[in-house]
């Protein structure tokens, strides 16, 4: 039996690198095909590890979303630089997620953007895992952009270019999600996850539907992406792809779904926003389509399609686990008796 593992990270507790790790320890027949895979966010650059493992890694110095000063890594590789969003403005990057998330500032990627982008043929930037909401407005500063934000806040509201603005043409953003700006599925379905309140929500969907209009981008894909940073390349002259299109022209993953006979993902929660254009929901959308076994290992399952929930095969982590690495290699030894029998 041909099997293909697709492992992506867990947020917060196994990277995409450790979960391959495990499934090559188990799954170790010559049929086993075990990929790295990211959204965008986290684990971005351990993908393109794999997918160049001569890249050489090169290190900045920048801000975090809180203005604290940090260390980025990032890959290069021939004529293109390589950036996870994730390693800026991510959730290991914050103290308190709850406290002043409006605050938050993408000044530290504007920062790396500055310093590289005469360098680079290409700079492809993974959008994903993201703790800002500020429609790049840090980032656009940096680059000489005017802008204009909420009193009190990091928040965007009006831009303007002048003769000293910085033109990003060879920047490329692999989007986690194939959010607009505004609409349904937009921005403010991931709003809560970054730290803003229920009663927030609302006003800030009014702000990026104002936005949209104004702007001419209403329904756009990917502009909402990682908090606003689609709308921030959209505007700085670059370029937005999905992470299934980014994938695509890097492994033949549709090819590799279309001759094996089971597909394994994984997801910390596997939800409705998995089907939004995230990699696992395309890998799923694939997989259906040739008609393959899907099994799918998450800390939680929450889909309103029953039809779906009945295609796929879910095997379930206890959250409750101390260590979740060894939960992790229980569940796919469990998977391993499943499929091999």
């Amino acid at each position: 039996m041909k099997k293909v593992f697709f492992a992506n990270s867990l947020k917060g507790t196994l990277s995409n690198r450790e979960i391959f790790l495990i499934y090559k320890k188990i799954f170790s027949s010559k049929d086993d095909t075990v990929i790295p895979v990211s959204d965008g966010g986290d684990g971005f650059l351990n993908l393109i590890k794999f997918i160049y493992p001569s890249a050489k890694k090169r290190v900045f110095k920048t801000f975090s979303p809180e203005g604290e000063k940090i260390e980025v890594e990032t890959f290069e590789f021939k004529n293109s630089l390589y950036i996870e969003s994730a390693k800026i403005v991510g959730f290991l990057n914050v103290k308190d997620i709850f406290k002043n998330p409006e605050k938050r500032s993408s000044k530290g990627l504007g920062y790396i953007l500055k310093k590289v982008y005469k360098d680079y043929k290409k700079i492809y930037l993974g959008i994903g895992g993201t703790t800002t909401f500020d429609l790049g407005s840090g980032s656009f500063e940096i680059l000489n952009y005017e802008t204009l934000k909420l009193p009190d806040s990091e928040i965007l509201i009006d831009l303007k270019k002048n003769k000293n603005s910085i033109l990003l043409k060879n920047l490329i953003s692999v989007c986690d999600v194939r959010s607009p700006l505004d609409g349904k599925p937009g921005a403010l379905a991931f709003l809560k996850q970054k730290g803003v309140k229920d009663e927030d929500i609302k006003f800030y969907g009014s702000l990026f539907k104002y936005l949209a209009k104004k702007y001419n981008i209403s329904g756009k894909e990917f502009l909402g992406s990682g908090g606003g940073l689609g709308f921030f390349t959209h505007f700085a002259g670059g370029k937005n792809i999905s992470s299934w299109e980014f994938l695509s022209k890097n492994i033949q993953i549709e090819k590799l779904i279309k001759e094996s006979d089971c597909i394994v993902i994984d997801e910390g929660k596997f939800d409705d926003q998995s089907l939004m254009g995230k990699i696992n929901g395309e890998i799923v959308k694939r997989s259906l389509k040739y008609k393959k076994k899907v099994f799918v290992i998450t800390g939680d399952v929450d889909i309103k399609s029953k039809n779906l929930k009945k295609l796929l095969t879910f095997i379930i982590l206890d959250k409750k686990s101390k260590d979740y690495k060894i939960e992790f290699f229980k569940k796919a030894k469990i998977l391993k008796e499943i499929v091999d029998g």
